[in-house]
């Protein structure tokens, strides 16, 4: 069971080298609002610092609504669907394979993870699992060669993974692959934040980690992949419902 703040406290120490950064930031621009000559320059550190914070602020309630006050993790797409062979792919950090099998009790699961420190370099990700190893169960694998033989999986889960693929062209043989193994009429359950206007508002140039509609369209067409619906937790997580 989750805890009340665990997803807005993942993110701060995950990510505690930024907010590091950021209070340093601030403590030099307040520093200098108030002991500058220049009443232009005052004023400009000033804003600088009052920015930075409403910035910070904003970010983490926002990740607190998402990721602590939603039903994001109670992953209710995948309520009482059919298929008995289900993959749940991770990038590093596994948080939902305990709810997949919940929900999903009479299915076999398999977890893979595609982290490659040498490809995937976001120090977040290694802190992560230093905090949480993977299960033993998890299987390392390679982007360019799923473990599963041609259509046979039922469903595919990518929960806040596939956006750490920052390569275009690695990103579309992934999802070439996906297509690959997902058997007709299977379907691949895509959950990201997207870089679009909400995710600018709420994160500003953090919303440059994520991937715009248009890439993830890219890549579901390499895995001969449709949309069949889109599913918006809040106005900042879209999940994409899609179908081979």
């Amino acid at each position: 069971m989750r805890s009340r703040f665990q997803g807005v406290g993942n993110i701060v120490r995950f990510n505690w080298h930024f907010y590091a950064l950021a209070g340093v930031m601030i403590l030099v621009a307040a520093g200098l609002a108030l002991f500058l000559n220049s009443p232009p320059l005052r004023i400009l550190f000033g804003l600088a610092a009052v920015g930075t914070i409403l910035s910070l602020g904003i970010s983490l309630l926002v990740s607190h609504w998402i990721y602590d006050r939603t039903c994001l993790y109670d992953l209710p797409w995948l309520d009482s669907y059919p298929g008995k062979s289900v993959v749940s792919i991770s990038a590093g950090f596994d948080e939902i394979s305990p709810v997949v099998t919940k929900k999903l009790p009479e299915a076999t699961l398999q977890l893979w993870d595609f982290y490659d420190p040498e490809n995937h370099t976001e120090v977040s990700i290694e802190r992560a699992r230093k905090a949480f190893p993977p299960p033993r169960e998890m299987v390392s694998i390679s982007t360019d060669s799923l473990p599963a033989e041609d259509d046979s999986i039922d469903v595919v889960c990518l929960f806040m993974s596939a956006h750490e693929i920052r390569s275009e062209s690695e990103r579309l043989r992934f999802f070439a692959e996906i297509g690959r193994v997902v058997r007709n009429g299977g379907s691949v359950y895509l959950t990201e934040h997207q870089r679009d206007l909400p995710n600018f508002l709420a994160y500003t140039i953090g919303f440059f980690h994520f991937q715009s509609k248009a890439t993830w369209r890219r890549a579901f067409k390499a895995g001969g992949l449709s949309i069949q619906k889109e599913i918006r937790t809040t106005p900042f997580v879209t999940t994409y419902i899609l179908q081979k």
